[in-house]
Order: structure tokens, then C-alpha cells, then sequence
């Protein structure tokens, strides 16, 4: 197996290291016995189980240090990327471009990005860099914060919503008071006149531009609906990329591709949209076999 990429030298040397003992020898490196197509769920071959399995919880160093025992290590739960390189380099070009907003891998020049759960939904990615989105999103949560102020009676006795932490209730309850203040006549006839008013409609305006919406013409659910969808689909633009692919591998060596089709994602129902993702710690959290 030759080095396809300078870029991927480091995880050559890393599957040589395992694999072969050295990791020096890269022209060492068995290929596998069996044939993995990208975008094809497979199961491990057989005969590649062995070292599939020993690559499979591999962690690679930074990619400025050196690859040896002390540098390259293991998690409890694994990751997959290492194993899945090894077994699509036979029959694809493959590339290590983790790091930052990129895809962990890219294959024949698709983004491809590599998760290993054993749950339905799993982790997307952080988005706390989203700072137009989440200034949308601080409106939609700062009116339901202002209310609850006002009326405290409102008030949940659970913990508030954060932009960091979520749910569907929690983000469809903010909209219906978005929905509430937009309907409300009395309120914008004097809005001109007072700054502190105007300044909510101001705001409302945003979000409603922001998320494509039209005053009057959605409901509660389609907004929440809005704001979820843009979050995934700015995550999912850049990881791994609008016609590229997350994958999901495994232990015993299942693996299945999820593809990344930006007019599927816009074509799912608001019902979908919230039952597919969640926020939590400033991730997303998405269960593909609903989104993709």
C-alpha cells in the first residue's frame, strides 16, 4: 500500500506502526483482502477483521508529532477513522484532512466524516462558531426570557433554555411567543412610538428574514423547524460537505454511509427537523436515519 498523500503520511506510519510493527515500513502495509466502496454500507471482510480491529480504536497524534508508542493511542469507544482510511485506500485516494470546520477523511475528493456510535442519534459537531445563526437564535430565547420576567407565572420550574442546550418544546415555545408579538395589532400601531418596542418588531423582523419566514404565514412548529435546519445545514456544509458523507462504523465492523444531500435536508418536513436534531453542550445532535 503506497503513500497516496503527503497529507496522509501520518496515518500511514500510524497503520504502519500497528500493522507492521514500524512505523517506517509503509511499504509494508497489507492491503486488504476485501473491496470497499464509498457510499456502500459494508461489513469488514473476514479476513481484514484481525487488523480492522486493531486499527479500529486507534487515536492519531497532532498532526505536527512524531508517530510512536508514546504518541498514538486508543479510546474506550473508538473512533474509526484510522481503519476506515486503511480499508478505502485499496481502491480510492484517500486524504486526512481532520482538523478545524474539515472533514475527518476525503475519499476521491468527497468529505467524508467518520463517527463510531452504538446509539441511534450521535454527535455533529460543535456550532458555537455560528455567531449569525446564534444571534437569531438569542432573539427567539430573549423574548421567552423577557415574558417570563414580566409574568413570572409563566416561568418553567425547569432549567431555562440556553443557546448552548435545547429541546423542541423549549424552541417551539419561543416561537409561539414570536408568533404571539407579530399578530399582536396593538402592539405595532405604537411600536413607532416607542423605541423599546420597536426595537422587539426590529428584532422579530431579523429572525423572520433570517430563517426565510413570512410574518402571518407559519406556525410555531415550522419556525423552530427554520432554526434547526439552518443550524445543520451550515454544520453539514462544511462537514463533510454538501455531496459528501458521514459514516458510521463499528466495532464488529458494520458500517453504514449516510449521504449528505443539501435539497434532501430542505425537503424534510418541520416534523422530521425536530425530531432529527438537538442541541446539547453546543452540539448538535442528530439521528440520521430520520435526516439522511
Amino acid at each position: 500500500m503506497q503513500e497516496l498523500h503527503d497529507s496522509s503520511k501520518q496515518y500511514n506510519q500510524i497503520i504502519a506502526k500497528v500493522l507492521v510493527g514500524d512505523s517506517k515500513k509503509t511499504d509494508q502495509i497489507p492491503a486488504p483482502v476485501g473491496d470497499y466502496d464509498l457510499g456502500v454500507n459494508f461489513t469488514v471482510h473476514p479476513q481484514d477483521k484481525a487488523s480492522f480491529a486493531k486499527l479500529y480504536p486507534i487515536t492519531p497524534p497532532k498532526e505536527s508529532a512524531q508517530v510512536d508508542s508514546d504518541t498514538i493511542g486508543t479510546k474506550a469507544s473508538g473512533n474509526g477513522e484510522v481503519a476506515l482510511y486503511w480499508l478505502l485506500s485499496k481502491n480510492h485516494s484517500v486524504q486526512d484532512t481532520r482538523g478545524e470546520d474539515n472533514p475527518d477523511l476525503k475519499v476521491d475528493g468527497i468529505g467524508v466524516e467518520v463517527k463510531a456510535y452504538d446509539t441511534k442519534s450521535f454527535g455533529l459537531g460543535r456550532f458555537g462558531n455560528q455567531s449569525a445563526n446564534r444571534q437569531l437564535l438569542s432573539i427567539a430565547f430573549g423574548l421567552k426570557a423577557l415574558l417570563d420576567t414580566l409574568n413570572p407565572s409563566l416561568k418553567s420550574s425547569k432549567r431555562p433554555p440556553s443557546l448552548d442546550t435545547f429541546n423542541k418544546f423549549e424552541l417551539i415555545k419561543a416561537f409561539e411567543i414570536i408568533i404571539d408579538f407579530d399578530s399582536n395589532a396593538d402592539l405595532k400601531t405604537i411600536a413607532p412610538k416607542y423605541v423599546p418596542i420597536g426595537n422587539i418588531y426590529q428584532q422579530i423582523d431579523s429572525v423572520l428574514n433570517g430563517l426565510g419566514l413570512t410574518s402571518g404565514n407559519f406556525t410555531a412548529e415550522e419556525g423552530a423547524a427554520a432554526m434547526l435546519r439552518l443550524l445543520l445545514n451550515t454544520k453539514l456544509e462544511k462537514k463533510p460537505g454538501f455531496g459528501g458523507y458521514i459514516v458510521n462504523t463499528r466495532p464488529d465492523g458494520k458500517t453504514d454511509f449516510y449521504k449528505v444531500d443539501k435539497d434532501h435536508i430542505n425537503g424534510l418536513t418541520p416534523e422530521q427537523i425536530l425530531n432529527g436534531v438537538k442541541a446539547n453542550g453546543a452540539a448538535l445532535i442528530v439521528n440520521p436515519a430520520i435526516l439522511f
